[in-house]
Protein backbone atom coordinates (compact mmCIF):
# COMPACT_ATOMS: atom_id res chain seq x y z
CA UNK A 1 0.00 0.00 0.00
CA UNK A 2 2.93 2.73 0.90
CA UNK A 3 4.12 1.72 -2.34
CA UNK A 4 1.22 2.39 -4.55
CA UNK A 5 1.29 5.80 -2.87
CA UNK A 6 4.54 6.97 -3.11
CA UNK A 7 4.00 5.58 -6.77
CA UNK A 8 2.72 9.22 -8.22
CA UNK A 9 4.96 11.10 -6.32
CA UNK A 10 7.90 9.22 -7.89
CA UNK A 11 6.80 9.57 -11.19
CA UNK A 12 5.57 13.30 -10.59
CA UNK A 13 9.70 13.99 -9.00
CA UNK A 14 11.18 11.92 -12.20
CA UNK A 15 8.92 14.04 -14.63
CA UNK A 16 9.85 17.26 -13.41
CA UNK A 17 13.59 16.37 -13.36
CA UNK A 18 13.17 15.56 -16.63
CA UNK A 19 11.62 18.83 -17.29
CA UNK A 20 13.70 21.09 -15.90
CA UNK A 21 16.60 19.26 -17.76
CA UNK A 22 15.04 19.99 -20.53
CA UNK A 23 14.27 23.68 -20.12
CA UNK A 24 18.02 23.91 -19.54
CA UNK A 25 19.35 22.83 -22.51
CA UNK A 26 16.43 24.81 -24.37
CA UNK A 27 18.01 27.61 -22.90
CA UNK A 28 21.58 27.03 -23.55
CA UNK A 29 20.44 26.36 -27.22
CA UNK A 30 18.75 29.71 -27.56
CA UNK A 31 22.48 31.22 -26.16
CA UNK A 32 24.05 29.51 -28.76
CA UNK A 33 21.56 31.04 -31.21
CA UNK A 34 21.68 34.39 -30.04
CA UNK A 35 25.55 34.26 -29.84
CA UNK A 36 25.28 33.33 -33.77
CA UNK A 37 22.80 36.25 -34.40
CA UNK A 38 20.18 34.11 -35.08
CA UNK A 39 17.51 36.28 -32.82
CA UNK A 40 13.91 34.82 -34.82
CA UNK A 41 14.86 31.27 -33.53
CA UNK A 42 16.12 32.64 -30.20
CA UNK A 43 13.12 34.55 -29.19
CA UNK A 44 10.43 31.66 -28.79
CA UNK A 45 12.75 29.84 -26.41
CA UNK A 46 13.45 32.84 -24.81
CA UNK A 47 9.41 33.82 -24.38
CA UNK A 48 9.10 30.28 -23.06
CA UNK A 49 11.96 30.66 -20.29
CA UNK A 50 10.84 34.37 -18.65
CA UNK A 51 7.06 32.90 -18.69
CA UNK A 52 8.40 31.06 -15.73
CA UNK A 53 10.96 33.43 -14.55
CA UNK A 54 10.18 36.95 -15.53
CA UNK A 55 12.29 38.38 -13.06
CA UNK A 56 15.75 37.02 -14.19
CA UNK A 57 17.18 40.25 -15.56
CA UNK A 58 19.69 38.09 -18.05
CA UNK A 59 16.33 36.35 -19.44
CA UNK A 60 14.99 40.18 -20.05
CA UNK A 61 18.08 41.17 -21.70
CA UNK A 62 18.24 38.32 -24.35
CA UNK A 63 14.40 38.21 -25.17
CA UNK A 64 14.42 42.30 -25.40
CA UNK A 65 17.01 42.12 -27.70
CA UNK A 66 15.59 38.96 -29.73
CA UNK A 67 12.18 41.65 -29.61
CA UNK A 68 14.42 44.21 -31.04
CA UNK A 69 16.60 42.88 -33.56
CA UNK A 70 13.31 41.30 -34.90
CA UNK A 71 11.82 44.87 -35.27
CA UNK A 72 9.23 44.28 -32.39
CA UNK A 73 10.29 47.54 -30.53
CA UNK A 74 7.72 48.50 -28.55
CA UNK A 75 7.52 44.76 -26.98
CA UNK A 76 11.18 45.17 -26.33
CA UNK A 77 11.15 48.19 -24.84
CA UNK A 78 9.68 46.72 -21.77
CA UNK A 79 12.27 44.07 -21.07
CA UNK A 80 15.59 46.10 -22.06
CA UNK A 81 14.45 48.62 -19.68
CA UNK A 82 14.18 45.70 -16.82
CA UNK A 83 17.71 44.29 -17.47
CA UNK A 84 18.89 48.23 -17.50
CA UNK A 85 17.83 48.71 -14.46
CA UNK A 86 19.65 45.61 -13.16
CA UNK A 87 22.98 47.23 -14.84
CA UNK A 88 23.72 44.61 -17.91
CA UNK A 89 25.58 46.32 -19.80
CA UNK A 90 24.34 45.67 -23.43
CA UNK A 91 20.81 46.51 -22.51
CA UNK A 92 21.98 50.30 -21.84
CA UNK A 93 22.59 50.11 -25.90
CA UNK A 94 20.27 49.00 -27.59
CA UNK A 95 17.83 50.91 -24.98
CA UNK A 96 20.00 53.84 -26.69
CA UNK A 97 19.64 52.40 -30.35
CA UNK A 98 15.60 52.17 -29.27
CA UNK A 99 14.90 55.51 -28.67
CA UNK A 100 17.06 56.43 -31.61
CA UNK A 101 15.14 54.51 -34.32
CA UNK A 102 11.66 56.35 -32.17
CA UNK A 103 13.40 59.76 -32.69
CA UNK A 104 13.97 59.72 -28.75
CA UNK A 105 17.38 61.51 -29.00
CA UNK A 106 17.45 62.70 -25.43
CA UNK A 107 16.47 59.37 -23.86
CA UNK A 108 19.17 57.89 -26.47
CA UNK A 109 21.60 60.18 -25.36
CA UNK A 110 21.12 59.41 -21.75
CA UNK A 111 21.39 55.41 -22.30
CA UNK A 112 24.35 56.06 -24.49
CA UNK A 113 26.41 58.01 -21.23
CA UNK A 114 25.44 54.93 -18.79
CA UNK A 115 27.10 52.73 -21.64
CA UNK A 116 30.07 54.69 -21.76
CA UNK A 117 29.91 54.42 -17.94
CA UNK A 118 29.67 50.88 -17.64
CA UNK A 119 32.56 50.25 -20.23
CA UNK A 120 35.25 52.82 -18.52
CA UNK A 121 34.31 51.12 -15.10
CA UNK A 122 34.62 47.55 -16.89
CA UNK A 123 37.44 49.37 -18.64
CA UNK A 124 36.70 48.19 -22.01
CA UNK A 125 36.83 49.99 -25.25
CA UNK A 126 34.74 52.93 -25.25
CA UNK A 127 35.39 53.57 -29.45
CA UNK A 128 31.78 52.53 -29.91
CA UNK A 129 29.92 54.62 -27.08
CA UNK A 130 31.44 57.62 -28.03
CA UNK A 131 30.83 57.09 -31.86
CA UNK A 132 26.80 56.32 -30.56
CA UNK A 133 27.07 59.74 -28.38
CA UNK A 134 28.27 61.69 -31.26
CA UNK A 135 25.74 60.71 -33.64
CA UNK A 136 22.40 61.05 -31.31
CA UNK A 137 24.20 64.70 -30.34
CA UNK A 138 24.39 64.99 -34.05
CA UNK A 139 20.85 64.18 -34.61
CA UNK A 140 19.12 65.87 -31.46
CA UNK A 141 20.72 69.50 -32.90
CA UNK A 142 19.38 69.03 -36.13
CA UNK A 143 15.85 67.90 -34.21
CA UNK A 144 15.93 70.44 -32.44
CA UNK A 145 16.59 72.78 -35.37
CA UNK A 146 13.30 71.23 -37.38
CA UNK A 147 10.79 73.64 -37.47
CA UNK A 148 7.03 72.55 -36.98
CA UNK A 149 5.18 72.82 -40.54
CA UNK A 150 1.13 73.16 -40.26
CA UNK A 151 -0.95 72.62 -43.41
CA UNK A 152 -3.57 75.18 -43.11
CA UNK A 153 -5.52 74.04 -46.33
CA UNK A 154 -5.47 71.75 -49.49
CA UNK A 155 -6.68 72.04 -52.35
CA UNK A 156 -7.00 69.29 -55.58
CA UNK A 157 -6.17 69.53 -58.83
CA UNK A 158 -5.42 68.10 -62.49
CA UNK A 159 -1.90 66.87 -62.73
CA UNK A 160 -1.25 69.35 -65.72
CA UNK A 161 -1.70 72.46 -63.35
CA UNK A 162 -0.21 71.40 -60.26
CA UNK A 163 2.89 73.56 -61.28
CA UNK A 164 0.42 76.44 -61.52
CA UNK A 165 -0.94 75.88 -57.98
CA UNK A 166 2.41 74.55 -56.33
CA UNK A 167 4.16 78.22 -55.16
CA UNK A 168 7.44 77.74 -53.44
CA UNK A 169 8.71 81.37 -51.91
CA UNK A 170 10.97 83.69 -53.54
CA UNK A 171 14.32 82.84 -52.01
CA UNK A 172 13.57 78.56 -52.57
CA UNK A 173 13.53 78.37 -56.18
CA UNK A 174 10.90 77.61 -58.88
CA UNK A 175 9.51 74.06 -60.02
CA UNK A 176 8.62 73.27 -63.49
CA UNK A 177 6.72 70.53 -65.69
CA UNK A 178 10.22 69.11 -67.87
CA UNK A 179 8.68 69.07 -70.72
CA UNK A 180 7.29 72.87 -70.91
CA UNK A 181 10.70 73.97 -69.11
CA UNK A 182 12.86 71.92 -72.46
CA UNK A 183 9.95 73.00 -74.71
CA UNK A 184 9.42 69.34 -75.97
CA UNK A 185 7.26 66.89 -77.04
CA UNK A 186 8.46 63.80 -75.02
CA UNK A 187 6.51 61.33 -71.96
CA UNK A 188 8.66 62.53 -69.29
CA UNK A 189 7.17 63.35 -66.31
CA UNK A 190 9.91 64.84 -64.42
CA UNK A 191 9.74 67.93 -61.90
CA UNK A 192 12.04 70.29 -63.14
CA UNK A 193 13.98 72.18 -59.99
CA UNK A 194 15.43 75.89 -60.52
CA UNK A 195 17.43 77.57 -57.86
CA UNK A 196 17.06 81.22 -56.79
CA UNK A 197 19.34 82.69 -59.18
CA UNK A 198 17.62 80.54 -62.27
CA UNK A 199 21.42 79.51 -63.07
CA UNK A 200 21.41 75.41 -61.68
CA UNK A 201 18.66 73.03 -62.37
CA UNK A 202 17.98 69.07 -61.04
CA UNK A 203 15.25 66.87 -62.74
CA UNK A 204 14.84 63.48 -63.12
CA UNK A 205 15.80 61.78 -66.94
CA UNK A 206 15.55 58.09 -68.08
CA UNK A 207 18.47 56.61 -68.61
CA UNK A 208 19.93 53.30 -70.11
CA UNK A 209 21.43 51.88 -66.56
CA UNK A 210 19.60 52.66 -64.13
CA UNK A 211 16.22 53.76 -65.17
CA UNK A 212 15.64 57.48 -63.94
CA UNK A 213 18.39 58.95 -62.25
CA UNK A 214 18.58 62.80 -60.93
CA UNK A 215 20.62 64.97 -63.66
CA UNK A 216 22.02 68.59 -63.23
CA UNK A 217 22.75 71.33 -65.59
CA UNK A 218 24.39 74.58 -65.07
CA UNK A 219 23.18 78.01 -67.74
CA UNK A 220 26.07 79.37 -70.08
CA UNK A 221 27.01 82.91 -70.64
CA UNK A 222 24.59 82.54 -73.60
CA UNK A 223 22.28 81.66 -71.41
CA UNK A 224 21.55 78.06 -73.05
CA UNK A 225 22.10 75.02 -70.32
CA UNK A 226 25.36 73.11 -70.23
CA UNK A 227 26.12 69.57 -70.72
CA UNK A 228 23.77 66.75 -68.99
CA UNK A 229 25.74 65.19 -65.63
CA UNK A 230 24.14 62.64 -63.24
CA UNK A 231 24.68 63.52 -59.99
CA UNK A 232 26.97 60.87 -57.92
CA UNK A 233 25.45 58.61 -54.94
CA UNK A 234 24.51 58.71 -52.57
CA UNK A 235 21.70 60.58 -54.55
CA UNK A 236 21.93 57.93 -57.55
CA UNK A 237 21.75 54.52 -56.99
CA UNK A 238 20.78 51.13 -59.09
CA UNK A 239 17.35 52.08 -58.42
CA UNK A 240 14.99 54.68 -60.03
CA UNK A 241 15.85 58.12 -58.47
CA UNK A 242 13.25 60.45 -60.25
CA UNK A 243 12.76 63.36 -57.52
Amino acid sequence: MRLDILKPFIISIVALSWSISLCGQGLERAKELYKAGKFAEAKPIFEENIRKNPSNSSLNQWYGVCLFETGDYKAAEKYLKYAASRNILESFRYLGNLYYLDYRFEDALSQYNKYLEQLKKKKMNTAEAEKLIKNAERAAQMLRRVEEVQIIDSLIVDKASFFKHYKLSSESGTLHDYNTFFNLSSKNSSTVYQNQRGDKILYGAKTAKNGYDIMTRSKLIDDNWGEEIVLPAPVNSSANENY
